[in-house]
């Protein structure tokens, strides 16, 4: 006597295995356990070494449907940091991958390649992505003008976290309201989240920095009409008042937090 499950009741089940080496080994069973096991390993694709990304570039190539439901995407330092291992080849993997992400919405990224904006812009427009949370950081150096273009293009984004302190990274055009026009979320140094906050229906904002030298009073006197929901101060715990007295309704100092 044969028994059918549909895939429905596989990704049910599935949604109780939790542990990476158990959905690995899912994936050697039966041809529906597999897919559905597939499908939630690729949903998060974190590159924490070069090795991941060219094991993830072979299977993406042998199977482009790998990656069409990943949401999440993450790059971090001691990959980037290498310079001598990017080697073009390795380039071309990783914008073949992300050129086959159509789904994905959160993307994170601790350092920058030289040249990684626009391979970041060409691969999201070819895959049709739409991010909509967005975590970088800027080394010194780095061409903020290709980091503007990159932004340019997503205008989806309704999240932004900029560690970095950057004070050049605004211009004429990203002061315009039709720059990110949907960010709600904004985390970073005051000195760049207090243009948003004038021209953006800013809801959380979190500040991770002292203010150096800055006045919020200037800022917050320019506010929209709209309340801010949430401020969360990593320092400087005397201008909550400030604060308060303006359009936030909540306003917290979260020392213990700072990054």
């Amino acid at each position: 006597m044969s028994h059918y499950f549909p895939p429905e009741l596989y990704a049910e089940v599935l949604q109780y295995v939790n542990q990476r080496p158990d959905l690995l080994k899912l994936t050697r069973t039966s041809r529906t356990l597999s897919h559905e096991a597939s499908r939630i390993l690729y949903s998060d694709i974190d590159l924490s070494s070069i090795d991941v990304l060219d094991r993830l570039g072979l299977s993406v190539i042998r199977r482009p449907d790998l990656c069409l439901g990943t949401r999440l995407f993450s790059l971090h330092s001691r990959v980037m940091n290498a310079q001598r291992i990017w080697t073009h080849d390795r380039l071309a993997l990783l914008r073949a991958i992300l050129t086959h992400m159509p789904a994905l919405t959160c993307m994170t990224m601790d350092v920058v390649l030289t040249g990684a904006w626009e391979l970041l812009r060409n691969s999201l427009m070819s895959s049709g992505s739409r991010l909509r949370q967005f975590t970088f950081t800027l080394p010194v150096g780095s061409d903020v003008t290709k980091c503007r273009a990159f932004l340019q293009s997503q205008p989806s984004i309704t999240s932004l976290d900029l560690p970095g302190n950057v004070r050049s990274f605004f211009n004429l055009e990203t002061r315009s309201p039709s720059f990110l026009p949907n960010i709600s979320v904004i985390i970073g140094y005051w000195s760049f989240i207090q243009d948003f906050i004038k021209l953006r229906p800013i809801r959380r904002v979190r500040v991770l920095s002292s203010f150096q030298g800055s006045n919020p009073r200037e800022t917050v006197v320019f506010m929209p009409s709209q309340t801010v929901e949430a401020l969360h101060l990593a320092s400087s715990p005397a201008f909550i008042p400030v604060f308060a007295s303006a359009r936030f309704l909540q306003c917290t100092y979260m020392q213990d937090q700072v990054r």
